[in-house]
C-alpha cells in the first residue's frame, strides 16, 4: 500500500504515529514554500506531480477536506483513492476495535454478542464534566438492562475508569465515523446518545440514517452556535439540554427548535470518612486553571479580606493548567503567590476526588461560564457548602444561605462578604450543606435520571 499524505500541519502530527505504521511515499501540500522540502525524510510536493506518481490513497489530513477534495477530483484522482482522516481506520483490520473487559474486538463481533445496544458518545476521554456525565448514564442504562458502548473521538486518562467499572469503549472514534461501514454498524443500535455540541459534524453524517439520536447539549458560550454550526432539522435527532441555563442559551440561537431538559447524574459516594481536623476553612475550586473557571475572581475576593481573617483559610486549587492561555496563568500565579496556606494539586482520579471533597469545609466555583459543572454537584452530593457565580448552572437551585449562596459573575466583593460570613458562621455549615444534598437527591441522583431516561426510551420505540 502506497499512501501520499495532503497537509504537513497540526492534523498530521496529531496522527504522525499512526501513518508512521504505513508506506508513505510523498506529502503533498499547496503551500508553495513547503514544496521540496523533506519532512520525515519523505518529500512534499506540489499537487499538480500527482499524476506522474503511482499511489494507492491520498490521505486528506487538513480540516479544509472539502476544498481539497474537490482539488483532488480536479486533479484526476477517482474518489475511491481519497481517504479523509476522519476514514483512517480504512487502512488496517478490523476498522472499529472495541475495548471490552481487558481486550479488543471487532464491532462486528460485539454487536452480535450483545442486545438492545447503545451508542453514548463524548468529545474525548479527559477527566472534565463531559464524559463523566456520559460515563454516568452509561452505568444507569446497563443497571436498566442495555448493552452500552461509549465513544470518544480521541482517548485519554478516563478510559481508566471505563475499564475499573468494565464499560465497554472506543477511543479513536474520530478516524472511522465517516465510513459507510461506520453508518451501517449504527443500524444495528437502539439510538446513539451525542454528549456535546462540539460533535456537530457527527450529527450531520448521522442525518443521513434513521437511528434516534439523542443529542444531548451542554454548551453555553456563543463560540459553539456559529452559523457554520447550523443544528440539522430532521426526524430522527431529538434535542435535550443540561440545565435551564443550556436551555436558554440555545433557544436563543435557534428560536423554533424544541429541547427539553435533562440532568446528568452522579452516583451517591456519600458516607462519612474520619478527615484531618483544622482550625482552617478549607475552600476548594476544582477544574482547569484556565479563565473561563475565573480562578482569579476567588484569589481577588481572598485578597480583599483583612489579613486577620485571611489567615484562618486555606485555598485549595485542583486540576491541570491551561499552559495555551500562559497570560491567565501567569495572572494566577502573582495573586496566589500573595496568599498564604495555598496548595495546587494536579488532576485526581473521580475516586480520590470524592474523598477529597468529603475533607473541604466550601466549594466555590467563581466561573464565568459553567453550564453545569459536577463537581459542584459532587460537593451538594456530599453535604458542602457551595458558593458559585450566577453564570454557574447549579444557581436555578439555589436559594441563598439556604442550601448555598450565588454571587454576581466576576464580582469578588461579593463574594469576599460570602466568604467572611462563612468563617464568622461555621456553626451554619452542616444546615447548609444537609439542604444543598436535597438538591441532589431532587434533581441529580440515579434514580432520577432512570425515570427520566425509561420514558425517552419508551418514546423512541413507539
Amino acid at each position: 500500500m502506497k499512501l501520499i499524505v495532503w497537509g504537513t500541519g497540526n492534523l498530521y502530527k496529531k496522527y504522525r504515529d499512526i501513518l508512521s505504521q504505513y508506506k508513505i511515499i510523498k506529502f503533498c501540500d499547496n503551500d508553495l514554500a513547503k514544496q521540496g522540502t523533506i519532512l520525515d525524510g519523505i518529500e512534499v510536493i506540489s499537487p499538480f506531480l500527482l499524476d506522474q506518481i503511482e499511489f494507492t490513497y491520498v490521505i486528506v489530513m487538513s480540516y479544509a477536506s472539502e476544498f481539497i477534495c474537490q482539488q483532488l477530483e480536479n486533479l484526476g484522482v477517482k474518489k475511491n483513492k481519497i481517504i479523509l482522516h476522519t476514514q483512517l481506520c480504512m487502512l488496517r483490520q478490523p476498522y472499529v476495535s472495541i475495548h471490552s473487559l481487558g481486550r479488543k474486538v471487532s464491532i462486528d463481533r460485539w454487536i452480535e454478542e450483545n442486545k438492545n445496544c447503545i451508542l453514548l458518545v463524548s468529545h474525548n476521554f479527559s477527566y472534565t464534566g463531559i464524559p463523566v456525565a456520559i460515563k454516568n448514564m452509561a452505568y444507569v442504562l446497563k443497571k436498566m438492562g442495555y448493552s452500552i458502548l461509549i465513544a470518544a473521538m480521541e482517548g485519554g486518562p478516563f478510559t481508566k475508569e471505563l475499564e475499573q467499572q468494565k464499560i465497554d469503549f472506543i477511543d479513536d472514534l474520530e478516524l472511522c465515523y465517516q465510513t459507510q461501514f461506520f453508518l451501517d454498524i449504527l443500524q444495528k443500535f437502539m439510538a446513539v446518545v451525542i454528549g456535546s455540541f462540539s460533535l456537530i459534524k457527527l450529527v450531520k453524517t448521522l442525518v443521513y440514517s434513521d437511528i434516534p439520536v439523542l443529542w444531548w447539549v451542554h454548551e453555553t458560550s456563543d463560540k459553539y452556535y456559529i452559523e457554520e454550526n447550523k443544528v440539522p432539522l430532521e426526524k430522527n435527532v431529538r434535542f435535550f439540554a443540561g440545565g435551564n441555563r443550556v436551555k436558554e442559551i440555545f433557544g436563543n440561537h435557534y428560536k423554533n427548535m424544541k429541547i427539553e431538559n435533562l440532568q446528568y447524574c452522579i452516583p451517591d459516594l456519600h458516607d462519612y470518612i474520619n478527615c484531618i481536623e483544622s482550625d482552617f476553612m478549607t475552600i476548594a475550586v476544582i477544574g482547569t486553571i484556565d479563565k473561563r473557571k475565573a480562578q482569579d475572581i476567588l484569589l481577588e475576593a481572598i485578597l480583599m479580606i483583612s489579613m486577620d481573617i485571611r489567615t484562618k483559610l486555606k485555598v485549595v486549587f485542583v486540576g491541570r493548567l491551561d499552559e495555551s492561555d500562559m497570560i491567565y496563568v501567569n495572572k494566577i500565579k502573582i495573586l496566589q503567590s500573595q496568599i498564604d496556606n495555598f496548595e495546587w494539586i494536579p488532576e485526581m482520579t473521580q475516586e480520590k476526588l470524592n474523598r477529597f471533597i468529603q475533607c473541604i469545609d466550601v466549594l466555590v466555583c467563581p466561573s464565568r461560564d459553567d453550564p453545569m459543572p459536577i463537581v459542584v454537584t459532587q460537593a451538594m452530593m456530599h453535604e458542602k457548602v457551595c458558593v458559585i457565580s450566577e453564570n454557574v448552572g447549579q444557581a436555578e437551585f439555589i436559594k441563598q444561605a439556604v442550601n448555598g449562596f450565588v454571587f454576581p459573575n466576576e464580582d469578588p466583593r461579593t463574594l469576599m462578604s460570602i466568604l467572611v460570613w462563612l468563617l464568622e458562621n461555621k456553626n451554619r455549615h452542616s444546615m447548609i450543606g444537609k439542604a444543598s444534598r436535597e438538591i441532589y437527591k431532587n434533581e441529580f441522583s440515579e434514580n432520577i435520571m432512570e425515570q427520566r431516561l425509561s420514558l425517552i426510551i419508551n418514546e423512541l420505540l413507539r
